[in-house]
């Protein structure tokens, strides 16, 4: 029981593991090592640039991003090396990977924290900037004033908190609530100050989040659950955006929850509750229970060295994009310079290449070799054929040797099969042709000369009809080895490791006929075919019925036998 209860604990608190994104100086860290190597890396302040910019990139995130800016800063440097199939001799050491390298990479990767979930926390756009940025460090200023964790070591804070009876009281229920008018930029400053808090975990108590909850039946389910996962992580944060519209819209019960919550957490807790409200806190009834006056920040106006910034830098990005399109102009009208090409070395196959080469074509020439077979041991049983199986002799024609120079028979070309001589069906073809052509040149134009001419168009048409059935891709692959010249020849050095001999086992005692063992029959190709049948006759007549006087003598010797003998026989016959 004491080795199952702590297996129970320890899938409980495997379950309980929470892996977040690293900090900035992880990231600064991770990009180092990814540009090590690199022959120009990127300086100290483009990586903690970098690394200030890349909240919520995990390790394989900055990974792919420092590979993706390098593929950019190569197209870049060598864009003929996209626009050709040849290959070139070029200088990986002179591409140095820019800092818009990186923005354009950036562009192309989402990370993994934004994949995961809603992501509230984003850095100030260049565009709002020069309007925000004070604004920003002093909310800052004010946090690092009641939330003491953002500035106080996180070793400090365990030691604190695990002293019994000594605990160093470093927070009083932190709040704060960002408050201004329409259009004062709100909808910048919380996420940016969220952005500046990357090393807590954030837990939102909008509306959407508590009514999409997937775990929860109702809203005040939800944001007891919130709570929960806050106080299990701490220090950590809750935010409330447009906290003027969640307190309106939100009913009594949700209120009462809300408020209850707040209360139970320990004074001392180090979870700071974050909102930001577009309308001033005394318009908003029962507000003050939850942000009091004392944790209120005002968000004013931009003054006026604020704006006259925010054109300074608008003014310049505009000039920015106009130069940048008349170095583009530039460079497209000039042409790319051209780059040596590498020099092609010629390679021999490999004994891998050469050996599954090698098998394939034999497997796809044995495949053929059957279909050829198949289709001569089928005509050979075909009596319709009967005078194109086998050579024609002197007896059955008389001056067909001196008439025909070129004889062929279906016997001779199960022979040519057997011995590899034909690789393409066509091959096989050409020699069924020459047995009409044949036919044609020898006969006459009687009715016994037109019907074996007519005999050899049915055996042409069947050959044609029997070879449509075979696999197209085989077909294909066999004139394809014979257009290259034949099979390739195994070198001597693999002759052993290719073809191993392998013994051929007979399995069972099934008997098949001979077609289907592929075992051909004895022909004496110098016999006509009505002697091979005068032969059949006369064994036929030698194995006929036995005579009636040995009819008798077997009834007396089976009539001397004892009975339990013949007993015996017959029981075994019953069992047979």
């Amino acid at each position: 029981m004491p080795s199952m209860e702590r297996c129970v604990a320890l899938v409980g608190l495997i379950e309980n593991l929470t892996f977040l994104c690293p900090g900035c100086e992880a990231r600064v860290e991770i990009l180092d090592i990814h540009t090590r190597k690199w022959k120009h890396p990127p300086s100290k302040e483009l990586k903690s640039e970098l690394a200030a910019n890349c909240v919520g990139y995990c390790g394989a995130d900055l990974k792919a991003l420092c590979t993706e800016a390098a593929i950019h800063a190569f197209r870049e440097k060598y864009p003929q090396v996209y626009t050709s199939d040849d290959k070139f001799v070029i200088d990986v050491d002179s591409v140095k990977v820019e800092k818009y390298n990186f923005v354009e990479a950036m562009s192309t990767i989402t990370p993994a924290a934004h994949r995961g979930a809603a992501v509230h926390s984003r850095p100030l756009s260049l565009v709002v900037a020069p309007c925000l940025r004070s604004h920003l460090q002093k909310a800052m200023s004010c946090l690092s004033d009641i939330f003491s964790p953002l500035t106080v070591s996180s070793e400090f804070i365990k030691l604190s908190m695990l002293s019994y009876e000594s605990a160093i009281p470093l927070v009083y229920r932190p709040r704060l609530l960002l408050c201004g008018c329409e259009g004062s930029g709100l909808d910048h400053l919380g996420p940016a100050v969220l952005h500046e808090l990357e090393k807590f975990p954030v837990h939102s108590l909008g509306l959407p989040s508590l009514l999409s909850d997937p775990s929860a039946k109702t809203p005040e389910e939800a944001l007891v659950h919130i709570f929960g996962e806050a106080r299990r992580a701490t220090p950590s944060i809750l935010y409330i955006s447009h906290f003027d519209l969640w307190w309106d819209n939100a009913h009594e019960q949700l209120r009462a929850v809300l408020l209850t919550l707040l209360e139970e957490l320990p004074s001392d807790l180090p979870i700071l509750l974050l909102g930001s409200s577009s309308s001033p806190l005394a318009e908003i009834d029962g507000a003050s229970s939850v942000f009091p006056d004392h944790s209120v920040y005002q968000v004013g106006k931009p003054s006026t060295g604020d704006r006259s910034l925010f054109f300074d830098c608008l003014i310049e990005a505009a000039l920015s994009i106009v130069l940048e399109d008349v170095a583009k102009k530039s460079q497209g009208s000039a042409p790319l310079p051209e780059l040596p090409k590498a020099q092609k070395v010629a390679s021999s196959p490999k004994a891998s290449e050469l050996k599954a080469k090698i098998e394939a074509e034999q497997h796809a020439l044995r495949r053929m070799r059957m279909c050829l077979r198949d289709i001569c041991n089928r005509i050979l049983y075909d009596k319709r054929f009967s005078a194109f199986h086998y050579p024609v002799t002197d007896e059955d024609a008389p001056n067909y040797r001196s008439i025909i120079q070129n004889p062929m028979d279906i016997a001779t070309m199960l022979q040519h099969v057997d011995s590899g001589q034909y690789i393409t069906c066509s091959a096989f073809l050409q020699d069924v042709d020459l047995i009409v052509t044949n036919a044609k040149v020898y006969n006459g134009d009687d009715y016994n000369g037109a019907r074996i001419v007519s005999r050899g168009h049915e055996l042409r048409d069947a050959v044609h009809g029997m070879l449509s059935q075979m696999d197209p891709a085989l077909v294909t692959y066999c004139d394809k080895i014979a257009d290259q010249g034949g099979p390739v020849q195994v070198p001597d050095d693999l002759g052993g490791s290719i073809f191993p001999s392998t013994p051929v086992v007979q399995l069972g005692t099934t008997r098949t006929s001979a077609r289907l063992r592929n075992v051909q029959p004895d022909v004496n190709l110098d016999q006509s075919y009505e002697a091979l049948k005068r032969q059949k006759k006369n064994a036929d007549a030698t194995h006929a019925a036995p005579t009636a006087e040995d009819k008798s003598r077997h009834q007396d010797s089976v009539q001397a036998k004892p009975p339990e003998e013949t007993r015996g026989r017959r029981y075994e016959s019953r069992q047979t």
